[in-house]
Order: C-alpha cells, then structure tokens, then sequence
C-alpha cells in the first residue's frame, strides 16, 4: 500500500493492512515520543488511516484473499469492514460517533465510489457524474471531504454537507485532494501546481493558504485535529515521496520533521485532540506497517 497523489487518479493505491492483534511499541526514554506498529497476522502490508478523539482508529489492510479490506479498531477489538459485493474496501475516517467513511471498488463498473458506514448500513458516495469518487474524512457535524475523478480525467476535491456537493481546488492548480477536515470545518489536502510540483493546503472559511516543508521538493497535507494541528509528508532533492517520504507536523506556523525509528519512508495520515498520529511506515524490506505515535505533540 502506498499513498500516492496523480493527475486523473485517485491519491490512495491501496495495498493494505491485516488483523491487529498486539501493537508493538518501540522502546524509548522518558518524555521521548513513543511508536507503535500495528500489524494483522497473515497479512502483507497495513495503514492506519484516521483516528478519532476518543482513540477509534479505521484503515485498510491486505488479507489472505489478496484483496483490501476495511478495518475498525475498537477497545483492541478489530472489525472488518467489507462492502457488499466490492472487489476490495478500505476505511479512511471515522468521527467521535463511530460513522466511517472510505471507498470501494465495484468490480462490475471498474468504478471506486465513496461510502459512509453507520450503524451497521452501508450508503454510497459519488459526485455527480463522476468516474471515480473517494470519501476520506468525515467530522462531528457530518461533513464529508474526499476526491473525485472529472470525465476528462482531472482529479478534484470535494466538501459533502446537507447542501449537497462542493468542488474543492486550489486556484490555479492541475488536480486537488482533501484527505481530512476538523470539526470546525478546516480542511487540508494536496495540490499539485501548473509546474507539476505537489503542494500542501489549508482551507478555512473559504480562504486557501499553502503549506510547504521548508526546502522540500513535495510537500503533502493529510490530516488535521481540532486544535488546528496538521500533519502530512515532505520529500527532498526530487526524490518519490511514496519511496523516501518523511512525516511532519506542524503546529501554529512551526514544523516538526519525524520518521518512524528505522523505517524507510513515514507517512503520517492523521492527528487527533490528543496528538496521537496514524499511518503507516516502510521498512528495510519494503513492507508496509501501520502505526500509532504519541508524545510528538
């Protein structure tokens, strides 16, 4: 599984995760941050892909079948999530009331489509007239954020409430995506500019700002908490994020640059209120691990 933004694509390639049973916590001195992998038995790769206030993390993982499954992460009790009759699911955002959101794949149409899973029924997402829709963050008052393909091929974000849908992007940009959003409304995501390079955004009360890691060559934004906390991945020198990636954090203007101990690229994906951050990491052997920091923040 990696997270990778396209023109005409969609921002997730999954190859996912597989069933949490015990997080492995890396060692580490007093007051220094603590990580966490979080792997399934018998799967291949793993992503954490949000996480609530209260510690409910959703994500994404490969099972034995070789296809993505969804994932629920409840009080150390893992659920699958599946849509009926999709090819493959994966979760992506889940707010303090459990609803999730993510995607599927309907293997009937060769379409993806958004969902949003409460109380146990499955409704599908998709932007009107759209090829491929993704829903990746949904907050406390119900809104929806993701992505979605045009027919000409162009990739958009969007904004899901009780008026209906709003297209999201960047002034000027070739493509956009809005992972996650906050319970105020914030949102964040990715664009990519007319001179192809990837930028991170902000988006508040209808205002943009860019983000971008200071002497970065890509700069990404995936998640946000309610303090306004975002973080995200930058890469260097040109080099593929999705290979040498690094996560950041950055808080009130400051960044924080850091890497899961010995990994060889760090995706962070999301932050709650209590600054845990999820996402995934890759290792010596190219394999993907979910995870759970804290004490960065």
């Amino acid at each position: 599984m990696k997270v990778r933004v396209t023109v005409g694509g969609l921002i997730l390639t999954c190859v996912a995760l597989s069933l949490l049973i015990a997080p492995k916590a890396s060692t580490a001195p007093p007051g220094a941050p603590t990580f966490s992998t979080i792997d399934v038995p018998g799967g291949t790769q793993s992503a954490v892909a949000g996480i609530a206030n209260n510690g409910k993390m959703v994500g994404y993982y490969t099972g034995s079948d070789n296809n993505a499954h969804g994932f629920l992460l409840a009080n150390n009790i893992f659920t699958q999530i599946d849509f009926p009759g999709a090819l493959s699911t994966d979760g992506f955002g889940i707010d303090e009331t459990g609803k999730i959101v993510g995607s599927y794949y309907d293997d009937g149409t060769g379409s993806q489509h958004g969902y949003l899973l409460e109380d146990g029924a499955f409704t599908t997402i998709s932007f009107p007239a759209a090829t491929n829709t993704l829903s990746g963050g949904r907050n406390n008052v119900g809104q929806i954020v993701g992505l979605y393909d045009d027919v000409g091929g162009s990739t958009h974000g969007y904004l899901l409430d009780l008026f209906g849908f709003t297209p999201i992007d960047f002034p000027g940009a070739i493509s956009t995506v809005v992972p996650k959003l906050n319970n105020s409304g914030r949102l964040v995501g990715i664009y990519k500019s007319a001179e192809a390079v990837t930028h991170g955004f902000s988006f508040n009360e209808g205002s943009f700002a860019s983000i971008d890691f200071p002497g970065a060559s890509s700069t990404e934004a995936f998640g946000i908490n309610d303090a306004g906390v975002i973080v995200g991945r930058y890469a260097l020198n040109g080099q593929d994020p999705v290979v040498s990636g690094h996560g950041f954090l950055l808080d009130k203007g400051a960044f924080t640059s850091f890497d899961y101990p010995e990994s060889f690229e760090t995706t962070p994906l999301d932050i709650n209120t209590r600054g845990q951050i999820v996402g995934f990491y890759t290792d010596a052997n190219g394999h993907d691990h979910g995870f759970v920091a804290s004490g960065l923040h």
